[in-house]
């Protein structure tokens, strides 16, 4: 009996530890290869990521990292879905920021939407790192063919990639048939996860989608795990991550 209760002690003392520092201390890569939405997408390189939710547990040592991985990767496009701050930030953590951003590279474009934290700052941050925010529909020309991006405002018939901060805004869009990827974060992806079974938290705007991805017809649903946490300094088989989605 007493080795029991040692254990369990153990178990409630080592386990919160365990999210707190472990769960919260690895970058992951997570990849996923789709097929092209059009023959000349092929070998196209979008990098996603989401939630940095600063500063809550997020210093500049891990912001930095951040981009460091992102442009590893040699990506062609990447995307921001929202979040970037969950707190009031001072001008030298603001300046920081747009310093450490502005070092993202990529080929075509750096793409944002907002959350549901992100306020005039974040918008002042982002623009001055050269990322542009998703208004209306963003088209570039890619060998000879559109790719149009679109936020939740601007979907059309020729939409290729929705790109929401809440996963569940598609929903909305199910019946438009022309829209075959979705980026979106939100959901943190669930924070908390055990094998096999869905997310433990779920965050409003992320009941129906949750995690990684799912597939609803010809239309791959990507969710970001975040780099950052919401009110719960933890996380449980769910380190942070950035995602890497190749066309092929």
């Amino acid at each position: 009996m007493k080795k029991i209760l040692i254990i369990i002690f153990v178990l409630i003392i080592s386990v919160p530890i365990y999210m707190y520092f472990i769960g919260n201390s690895f970058l992951n890569i997570k990849e996923y290869e789709l097929k092209a939405i059009n023959e000349n997408f092929k070998d196209l390189k979008i990098v996603q990521f989401s939630d940095i939710n600063y500063p809550f547990i997020i210093d500049m040592n891990k912001i930095r990292n951040v981009v460091n991985t992102i442009n590893y990767l040699n990506q062609d496009i990447v995307i921001f879905n929202g979040n970037l701050i969950n707190n009031k930030i001072n001008n030298n953590q603001k300046e920081s920021l747009i310093n450490e951003l502005k070092n993202i590279k990529a080929k075509y474009a750096k793409l944002y939407v907002t959350g549901d934290k992100d306020s005039d700052i974040t918008h002042t941050i982002l623009n001055k790192s050269d990322f542009k925010e998703i208004n209306n529909e963003e088209i570039f020309d890619l060998n000879n063919n559109t790719l149009t991006i679109s936020n939740k405002d601007s979907v059309s018939k020729k939409t290729d990639i929705l790109v929401t901060h809440s996963p569940d805004e598609y929903k909305n869009f199910k019946d438009l048939n022309n829209i075959k990827l979705v980026l979106s974060g939100r959901s943190l992806g669930g924070l908390i996860r055990l094998p096999y079974l869905p997310c433990l938290i779920k965050f409003k705007g992320a009941q129906t989608y949750c995690k990684d991805i799912e597939k609803e017809k010809d239309t791959n649903i990507i969710v970001s795990s975040g780099i950052g946490n919401n009110k719960l300094p933890f996380r449980f088989f769910n380190h942070p991550s950035i995602n890497l989605i190749r066309f092929k």
